[in-house]
């Protein structure tokens, strides 16, 4: 239940995000490719291990302005993914690792159709490794990231993240570059 704590707690937040006035409510729903680079290191072992994989998810985010101004709205919400990945390592092994995020999200419109924003929640991660070895945890993330929305409903939007897991004297530090584009309702 300790591990489960962090995320109750965001998805409470984001409940009461959205009980406000749901009309305000912007949602975004979209699909990504992130390139991941992850370097695994073991306690009491000298060394590390770099490996790289290609990752697929899935994004919703909510996000509500919070500033009246026409142009350069400051907007508040959540943002949810779920990734999945196969490492591939040095060698012939290949290691799966599956990520559900849970991020508040802070965004500010640079004009209308391009907003910045910053992102920090909990990582929820669990990796299956050769050798019949398995990690998981519930760790911190955070990124930044740009969006680009076109007047039709789409967008498109690069962004960067990066979460540190450990697991069994395992640490897990794992960055990735994302291209994203999804649709506005």
């Amino acid at each position: 239940m300790n591990k489960c704590l962090p995320l109750l707690l965001l998805a409470g937040m984001s409940c009461a995000v959205q009980a406000q006035d749901p009309t305000e409510t912007e949602h975004k729903i979209g699909i990504k490719y992130s390139r991941l680079d992850q370097t695994a290191s073991a306690s009491g072992i000298s060394g590390s291990a770099d490996d790289k994989g290609n990752v697929y998810g899935i994004e919703y985010t909510a996000l509500r302005p919070i500033s009246d101004e026409e142009t350069n709205k400051v907007k508040f919400g959540v943002n949810v993914a779920f990734d999945i990945t196969t490492l591939d390592y040095d060698t012939s092994m290949e290691a799966d690792l599956s990520m559900i995020t849970l991020a508040p999200v802070i965004s500010y419109s640079l004009i209308d159709e391009i907003d910045i924003y910053a992102k920090g929640g909990f990582v929820s991660w669990d990796a299956d490794l050769p050798g019949a070895t398995s990690l998981s945890g519930i760790d911190f993330i955070y990124g930044l990231g740009i969006t680009y929305q076109s007047p039709n409903g789409a967008y498109s939007g690069l962004e960067l993240t990066q979460f540190e897991g450990q697991d069994d004297g395992i640490t897990l530090e794992n960055t990735m570059a994302s291209i994203k584009v999804g649709f506005k309702f």
